[in-house]
């Protein structure tokens, strides 16, 4: 016979299932009356979601007895949004922020974080500094388009396969130019250093290179004029004119 929750129970099981899995409130006490105690962690949110995250953090605060206090909350640090808290004489903070990692292509990560204030705090009106909280509760999300955020560990793969597909389709062509083109080329050859007095002679051979990006457009241009005269290491000398 399945067994009926309490009120109690349900609520505490539904927290429990909420911390584990990053699920809404709504959905864990779904999944408590279901008899569920275990999901499948959430790896995707909208904005929406995040926004409901931090609803949801706020409320539960709130239930714990800490107050929103007004009296600091004025000033932006750069923040998306922050909601300062007091509880007894201690200073409280829920943030939401972002950080960026450039060496991924899905670089900007969001963050809610709780903590509490690491200084004296001794007037109204004092700005209480972001980077002085010390923070005990953390979610974030990496962000892929401006409504779907993921995992950072999805993120990071997204971003690993992004720029293998770059690579995969950035391509460089080289073609030998015809040699008719070679009184254009030569202008180019000249107004490089050093090959001012070059001639038509001296030229035996152009390539021409152009590099795609992932998208099919064009990323460059380039000639690689080869000289007659060599260098003196017995090789023949190369001009390189991009674009």
């Amino acid at each position: 016979m399945k067994k009926t929750l309490t009120s109690k129970e349900a609520c505490t099981l539904a927290h429990q299932i909420k911390k584990n899995t990053g699920c809404t409130l709504a959905e864990a006490f779904k999944l408590a009356y279901s008899g569920q105690t275990e999901a499948t962690p959430k790896t995707t949110w909208t904005y929406a979601d995040l926004n409901q995250i931090f609803s949801d953090k706020v409320a539960e605060l709130l239930r714990k007895g800490y107050s929103i206090d007004t009296a600091h909350m004025g000033g932006h640090q750069g923040e998306v949004a922050k909601i300062f808290l007091v509880k007894g004489k201690d200073h409280y903070v829920i943030v939401m922020d972002t950080t960026s990692n450039w060496d991924n292509w899905y670089s900007e990560t969001y963050h809610i974080r709780f903590g509490k204030y690491s200084e004296p705090v001794t007037y109204d009106r004092q700005t209480l500094w972001l980077d002085k909280f010390e923070y005990t509760w953390e979610f974030q999300a990496t962000k892929i388009t401006a409504n779907w955020f993921v995992t950072a560990e999805l993120g990071k793969e997204y971003s690993d396969k992004h720029h293998s597909r770059i690579n995969a389709r950035r391509q460089s062509y080289w073609t030998d130019v015809d040699s008719k083109f070679y009184k254009v080329v030569l202008a180019c050859v000249r107004k490089q250093r050093g090959f001012k007095g070059t001639k038509l002679s001296d030229i035996a051979r152009v390539q021409r290179c152009v590099e795609t990006r992932l998208d099919g457009s064009v990323s460059r241009h380039q000639y690689c004029v080869t000289l007659a005269r060599t260098n003196k290491y017995g090789n023949n000398v190369t001009v390189d004119i991009k674009f």
